[in-house]
């Protein structure tokens, strides 16, 4: 049986996740106009809700996203209103702006405090965002497509990531080499839906998401070193230099039949083949991050666990995590 969602989460936390969903069936019905309308809904959300989205990558029937949620602030009326602009009409947004203010002039605070509260319940929250994007994209596709009826597969899939440098660039570098891990493009800076793909291309948000990533150097930060360093960890062999920026960007060609052979024998991948196979930690492995990162949320969480388990945290199998853990044990089918 899942877990509620809000095992999850963890209150008045900034947290990250790696967010999944696939169209019911697998059907490839995600076009390159279907693509750029779920980008610019995405966009609008991030503008409301405050949750912002590091990296992200879109398939034809399935999409990952990197997920920075802030814990939530208290807004006042004009920043409410503001948030509000970029996604609600204007005549109801001019009702809302109206009877906000006749109910403030009139000293209706309980009123005003209800107001607010049910625009701002939809912020912050992982869940309300994953809600409204994929109910807003149906319901665009469905008018598209004259169809009716459910189109993604279950809810989501979340994964909690530790806040860290190393996680962090890990799983975006997980995510924006789908493409090449599906025989789409040799090189994932030629995939136009993807985070890495859109800030190879100088997209000022997709530069400006990736920033998000906190440095743990010495250097400056600014635009060209994220994304230098982020570039240089996308292709290399040895993480431990690229995370620093000092090793050059090493694109190799990847032959999956030759590493899963490999695997199957030695049990053990270099970091860069690990990242090139489908990896189910990133989408099943629940929380991801240092030892102590998992073994901390594993006590916090301690009822949700039987009697036996003493401990959270995870070996990842395969290969070389350079320290991730993961709070489940996962057996069957970990890359393909």
């Amino acid at each position: 049986m899942r877990k509620p969602r809000k095992f999850l989460k963890l209150p008045e936390q900034t947290q990250f996740f790696h967010v999944t969903s696939r169209i019911v069936n697998g059907d490839q019905v995600i076009g390159c106009e279907e693509k750029a309308f779920f980008l610019k809904v995405m966009r609008k959300l991030e503008l409301f809700t405050g949750i912002r989205i590091i990296t992200y990558c879109l398939m034809d029937n399935h999409f990952h996203l990197l997920m920075k949620v802030p814990a939530p602030i208290p807004l006042r009326d004009e920043e409410i209103i503001k948030r509000m602009e970029h996604l609600y009409p204007k005549a109801q947004l001019d009702l809302f702006k109206e009877a906000l203010k006749s109910a403030r002039k009139h000293g209706k605070h309980e009123l005003t405090d209800l107001m607010c509260r049910k625009v701002t319940l939809r912020m912050f929250d992982l869940s309300m965002f994953m809600k409204d994007l994929k109910q807003r994209f149906t319901q665009w596709f469905n008018r598209r497509h004259s169809r009716r009826g459910t189109l993604w597969e279950e809810r989501f899939r979340s994964v909690l990531l530790e806040g860290s440098k190393h996680v962090l660039m890990t799983t975006g570098a997980y995510i924006d080499l789908n493409p090449v891990r599906a025989g789409l493009c040799n090189d994932p800076k030629d995939y136009p839906f993807s985070g890495f793909g859109a800030a190879m291309k100088k997209q000022q948000t997709a530069l400006n998401r990736l920033a998000l990533i906190p440095s743990e150097t010495e250097l400056p930060k600014s635009e060209s070193v994220s994304l230098n360093s982020y570039r240089n960890y996308l292709y290399s062999a040895n993480p431990h230099k690229a995370i620093h920026g000092d090793t050059p960007a090493d694109l190799r060609t990847f032959d999956k039949r030759k590493a899963l052979r490999e695997l199957s024998k030695s049990g053990i991948l270099d970091f860069w083949q690990l990242l090139r196979c489908r990896v189910r930690y990133f989408s099943s492995g629940t929380v991801l991050g240092s030892r102590s990162f998992v073994d901390s949320f594993f006590i916090d969480k301690r009822e949700y666990f039987g009697p036996r388990r003493s401990s959270g945290a995870r070996t990842m199998k395969g290969g070389d995590w350079c320290g991730i853990y993961s709070l489940r044990n996962l057996a069957m089918n970990l890359y393909r």
